[in-house]
């Protein structure tokens, strides 16, 4: 999901790391949520700013997860 949501070169910083593009943050997304049950997400305050042709966003976010008995 995170390849249609964001562009190439994306820069993002979460709680569990920082990337510098869209094919490592997904592929650690996927990696981590593999071992996942049931994930709700809610996301609130949205703040995007654009410059020329650079947008930052920051939002507030919340995320209930349910581990799986195996997960590691």
């Amino acid at each position: 999901m995170y390849r249609t949501c964001f562009t190439d070169d994306i820069q993002a910083d979460f709680p569990t790391g920082t990337w510098k593009n869209l094919e490592d943050l997904a592929s650690f997304m996927e990696e981590w949520h593999a071992g996942l049950g049931l994930t709700v997400h809610h996301v609130s305050n949205i703040v995007i700013t654009v410059n020329g042709d650079t947008a930052t966003s920051r939002c507030y976010g919340n995320a209930n997860i349910q581990t799986t008995p195996d997960a590691a």
